[in-house]
């Protein structure tokens, strides 16, 4: 009886096992396309620069699309390369508007790929489909007015 009993949790055990490795494989990340040969960038030419900084978009409307292995190559319009660049993402394409919410990329969520005097390129290594927004700037820190 008790070699039944047993077998029986053993195998209620597995059973319970096996479908909570099913669940986990079913919501882990998904494997996308990265390579560089079947996405190449795609140009942005939008945004706005003001003080030595550019901006892709508004926080609260009009983000990039930015799925798993997309490539953007951002054309800044900075006229020399940036000193600095960080990148947002969210996961509404209107960012902060309606409740939303951003956060600075982390990881391989966004990869420099180049950077020059004309545009920066990012890459999504992560698979996760999100919105971006990138920001970059000429000095490490604005010159505060009146100095010269």
């Amino acid at each position: 009886m008790i070699t039944s009993r047993r077998s029986l949790l053993l195998a209620g055990a597995c059973a319970t096992a096996a479908t909570a490795c099913d669940i986990v494989t079913s919501v882990g990340p998904q494997t996308c396309d990265r390579s560089e040969e079947n996405n190449p960038p795609v140009a942005y030419r939008g945004g706005t620069v003001e003080g030595g900084i550019y901006q892709s978009s508004r926080w609260d409307k009009d983000l990039i699309n930015f799925p798993g292995g997309m490539q953007v190559r951002f054309e800044h319009g900075l006229g020399s390369a940036p000193r600095s660049w960080t990148a947002y993402l969210s996961f509404e394409p209107n960012g902060t508007n309606g409740g939303g919410s951003m956060a600075p990329a982390s990881g391989n969520q966004v990869e420099l790929v180049d950077m020059d005097d004309q545009a920066l390129t990012v890459r999504n290594s992560s698979c996760a489909d999100y919105y971006l927004l990138v920001t970059a700037q000429l000095n490490a820190s604005p010159t505060p007015a009146g100095d010269g």
